[in-house]
Protein backbone atom coordinates (compact mmCIF):
# COMPACT_ATOMS: atom_id res chain seq x y z
CA UNK A 1 0.00 0.00 0.00
CA UNK A 2 2.88 2.75 0.76
CA UNK A 3 4.33 2.05 -2.83
CA UNK A 4 0.81 2.66 -4.15
CA UNK A 5 0.65 5.64 -2.19
CA UNK A 6 4.16 6.88 -3.54
CA UNK A 7 3.38 6.21 -7.15
CA UNK A 8 -0.07 8.00 -6.90
CA UNK A 9 1.86 11.28 -5.04
CA UNK A 10 4.53 10.79 -8.30
CA UNK A 11 1.58 11.02 -10.27
CA UNK A 12 0.68 14.10 -8.97
CA UNK A 13 4.07 15.89 -8.90
CA UNK A 14 4.46 15.41 -12.98
CA UNK A 15 5.81 13.00 -15.52
CA UNK A 16 8.19 12.85 -18.67
CA UNK A 17 6.78 14.42 -21.05
CA UNK A 18 6.31 12.93 -24.48
CA UNK A 19 5.53 14.46 -28.09
CA UNK A 20 1.36 14.29 -29.02
CA UNK A 21 2.60 14.41 -32.95
CA UNK A 22 3.31 10.40 -34.13
CA UNK A 23 5.72 10.33 -37.07
CA UNK A 24 5.11 8.34 -39.84
CA UNK A 25 6.69 4.88 -39.16
CA UNK A 26 5.49 5.13 -35.35
CA UNK A 27 2.02 4.52 -33.31
CA UNK A 28 1.48 5.92 -30.33
CA UNK A 29 1.88 3.23 -27.86
CA UNK A 30 -0.31 3.42 -24.11
CA UNK A 31 2.17 2.13 -21.16
CA UNK A 32 -0.42 0.83 -19.00
CA UNK A 33 -0.85 1.10 -15.72
CA UNK A 34 -0.34 4.86 -16.37
CA UNK A 35 -1.29 5.67 -19.19
CA UNK A 36 1.91 6.75 -20.50
CA UNK A 37 2.75 7.13 -24.18
CA UNK A 38 6.00 6.62 -25.83
CA UNK A 39 6.16 6.25 -30.28
CA UNK A 40 6.74 2.87 -31.18
CA UNK A 41 7.99 1.79 -34.56
CA UNK A 42 5.12 0.13 -36.47
CA UNK A 43 5.75 -3.83 -36.35
CA UNK A 44 7.58 -3.66 -33.29
CA UNK A 45 6.08 -5.30 -30.20
CA UNK A 46 4.54 -4.26 -26.84
CA UNK A 47 5.26 -5.78 -23.20
CA UNK A 48 4.43 -4.82 -19.54
CA UNK A 49 5.76 -6.11 -16.30
CA UNK A 50 4.81 -4.98 -12.91
CA UNK A 51 5.26 -5.48 -9.10
CA UNK A 52 4.65 -3.73 -6.02
CA UNK A 53 6.89 -1.16 -6.50
CA UNK A 54 8.29 -1.43 -9.83
CA UNK A 55 6.73 -0.87 -12.93
CA UNK A 56 8.38 -2.32 -16.35
CA UNK A 57 7.52 -1.25 -20.46
CA UNK A 58 9.43 -2.80 -22.72
CA UNK A 59 9.09 -1.85 -26.76
CA UNK A 60 11.26 -4.45 -29.08
CA UNK A 61 11.77 -5.08 -32.46
CA UNK A 62 11.21 -8.97 -32.05
CA UNK A 63 8.24 -10.65 -30.54
CA UNK A 64 8.70 -11.52 -26.75
CA UNK A 65 5.82 -13.67 -26.49
CA UNK A 66 4.61 -11.63 -23.10
CA UNK A 67 8.08 -11.24 -21.94
CA UNK A 68 8.92 -15.11 -22.01
CA UNK A 69 11.73 -14.77 -24.92
CA UNK A 70 14.97 -12.16 -25.34
CA UNK A 71 15.30 -9.79 -27.68
CA UNK A 72 17.98 -8.14 -29.41
CA UNK A 73 16.73 -4.57 -30.42
CA UNK A 74 14.51 -2.40 -28.10
CA UNK A 75 14.29 -0.03 -25.36
CA UNK A 76 12.87 -0.95 -21.80
CA UNK A 77 11.50 1.56 -19.35
CA UNK A 78 11.40 0.78 -15.56
CA UNK A 79 10.39 2.81 -12.72
CA UNK A 80 10.81 1.31 -8.97
CA UNK A 81 9.82 3.55 -6.22
CA UNK A 82 11.28 2.52 -2.86
CA UNK A 83 14.88 3.32 -3.24
CA UNK A 84 16.41 4.48 -0.09
CA UNK A 85 13.84 2.33 1.34
CA UNK A 86 15.38 -0.81 0.50
CA UNK A 87 18.92 0.62 -0.36
CA UNK A 88 19.54 2.88 2.23
CA UNK A 89 20.60 4.85 -0.59
CA UNK A 90 19.28 7.78 -2.71
CA UNK A 91 17.88 7.80 -5.50
CA UNK A 92 20.55 9.85 -6.98
CA UNK A 93 23.44 8.15 -5.30
CA UNK A 94 21.72 5.07 -6.37
CA UNK A 95 22.13 5.31 -9.72
CA UNK A 96 25.23 6.71 -9.99
CA UNK A 97 26.75 4.06 -8.70
CA UNK A 98 24.53 2.29 -11.53
CA UNK A 99 26.21 4.61 -14.16
CA UNK A 100 29.41 3.91 -12.38
CA UNK A 101 29.14 -0.12 -12.92
CA UNK A 102 28.47 0.15 -16.10
CA UNK A 103 31.28 2.54 -17.53
CA UNK A 104 33.61 0.09 -15.26
CA UNK A 105 31.95 -3.21 -17.21
CA UNK A 106 31.86 -1.70 -20.52
CA UNK A 107 34.00 -2.98 -23.22
CA UNK A 108 34.16 0.56 -24.61
CA UNK A 109 32.33 3.72 -23.50
CA UNK A 110 30.73 6.33 -26.61
CA UNK A 111 29.49 8.97 -24.52
CA UNK A 112 28.45 10.40 -20.91
CA UNK A 113 26.05 13.04 -20.32
CA UNK A 114 26.19 15.51 -17.43
CA UNK A 115 23.38 15.31 -14.79
CA UNK A 116 20.61 17.84 -16.11
CA UNK A 117 17.94 19.01 -13.48
CA UNK A 118 15.12 18.62 -15.63
CA UNK A 119 12.66 19.74 -12.66
CA UNK A 120 10.67 16.94 -10.74
CA UNK A 121 13.56 14.67 -12.37
CA UNK A 122 17.50 14.81 -12.64
CA UNK A 123 19.13 12.57 -16.15
CA UNK A 124 21.99 11.40 -16.56
CA UNK A 125 23.22 8.38 -19.37
CA UNK A 126 26.25 6.53 -20.57
CA UNK A 127 26.06 4.73 -23.66
CA UNK A 128 28.41 1.58 -23.96
CA UNK A 129 29.20 -1.36 -26.05
CA UNK A 130 28.98 -4.52 -23.81
CA UNK A 131 29.86 -7.67 -25.59
CA UNK A 132 28.17 -7.67 -28.98
CA UNK A 133 25.96 -4.96 -28.20
CA UNK A 134 25.34 -1.10 -27.76
CA UNK A 135 23.55 0.57 -25.03
CA UNK A 136 22.21 3.46 -24.21
CA UNK A 137 21.48 3.83 -20.12
CA UNK A 138 19.01 7.17 -19.53
CA UNK A 139 18.37 7.29 -15.98
CA UNK A 140 16.25 9.50 -13.92
CA UNK A 141 15.84 9.98 -10.22
CA UNK A 142 13.42 12.08 -8.81
CA UNK A 143 14.39 15.18 -7.02
CA UNK A 144 11.22 15.20 -4.42
CA UNK A 145 10.13 11.75 -4.26
CA UNK A 146 12.23 8.15 -3.39
CA UNK A 147 11.81 7.14 -7.08
CA UNK A 148 13.79 6.33 -10.07
CA UNK A 149 13.58 5.46 -13.49
CA UNK A 150 15.55 3.56 -16.12
CA UNK A 151 15.64 3.72 -19.88
CA UNK A 152 17.20 0.90 -21.47
CA UNK A 153 17.65 1.57 -25.22
CA UNK A 154 19.97 -1.38 -27.25
CA UNK A 155 20.96 -3.13 -30.36
CA UNK A 156 23.71 -5.34 -31.45
CA UNK A 157 26.65 -3.03 -32.43
CA UNK A 158 25.82 -4.36 -35.84
CA UNK A 159 22.14 -2.77 -35.96
CA UNK A 160 22.92 0.33 -33.71
CA UNK A 161 23.04 2.66 -36.45
CA UNK A 162 19.86 1.33 -38.53
CA UNK A 163 17.61 1.88 -34.71
CA UNK A 164 19.49 4.90 -33.38
CA UNK A 165 17.20 6.76 -35.07
CA UNK A 166 14.50 4.92 -33.64
CA UNK A 167 15.72 5.19 -30.04
CA UNK A 168 15.56 8.84 -30.30
CA UNK A 169 12.41 9.00 -31.20
CA UNK A 170 11.41 6.77 -28.19
CA UNK A 171 13.23 8.91 -25.86
CA UNK A 172 10.65 11.09 -25.75
CA UNK A 173 8.28 8.81 -24.07
CA UNK A 174 5.29 10.43 -21.14
CA UNK A 175 5.31 8.08 -17.64
CA UNK A 176 2.13 9.17 -16.56
CA UNK A 177 -0.79 10.65 -18.69
CA UNK A 178 -2.08 13.18 -15.73
CA UNK A 179 -5.42 13.44 -17.49
CA UNK A 180 -6.72 10.17 -16.09
CA UNK A 181 -6.40 11.76 -12.66
CA UNK A 182 -9.18 14.07 -11.47
CA UNK A 183 -8.09 17.25 -10.29
CA UNK A 184 -7.63 18.12 -6.86
CA UNK A 185 -10.97 19.56 -5.50
CA UNK A 186 -9.72 21.56 -2.82
CA UNK A 187 -7.92 23.53 -5.58
CA UNK A 188 -11.04 25.01 -6.62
Amino acid sequence: MRYLTLFILFLMLGSLSATEKVPAGFVMQVMEPTGGKILRPKGWFYNEGHRSNAWMWTISKEDTHDGKDPYDTGVRIQAVAGVQERTGKSPEVFLKEFIAQKRKAADKVHKNCDAVDQGLFTRTCIEVTEREYRILYSVFWSNEIDMIVISIAGAKTTDWEANSKFFDTMSAFELIDMKRFPDDPKKK
